[in-house]
């Protein structure tokens, strides 16, 4: 089965949004389904590497960092990414795929299942 998940949560904002997305993205991915993950609004903070997790929460940006090297596949909006203060030069680390709005509605056409998180 082909599931998009949606991050849009803003992160280290006290509740666990986006660490359970990633969670479970993690384990459709182990059950066998096709997972693509696409990183837009405040969650983008995720996939810059100059963003660095407070004190007491989970390293988010390790997180998804390992879920790409599982082989997820991770895109991000990049007019969020601009939007959101990114310095030039530093949308994203190397395996986020910095994407468009397009590609997130070729993706919903293209899954089975979509989530939101």
């Amino acid at each position: 089965m082909k599931v998009l998940l949606i991050l849009s949560h803003k992160p280290y904002d006290g509740t666990d949004v986006i660490w359970n997305g990633i969670r479970i993205a993690n384990t459709l991915s182990a059950s066998g389904d096709d997972v693509w993950v696409f990183v837009m609004n405040d969650a983008v903070d995720i996939v810059r590497e100059s963003i660095t997790h407070p004190e007491d929460f989970f390293d988010l940006k390790q997180m998804t960092k390992d879920m790409i090297a599982g082989g997820i596949t991770v895109r991000a909006c990049g007019t969020c990414l601009e939007r959101t203060g990114s310095n030039p030069g530093e949308m994203a680390y190397e395996g986020v795929i910095v994407s468009d709005l397009k590609d997130l509605s070729e993706w919903i056409h293209q899954s089975d299942k979509m989530i939101t998180f």
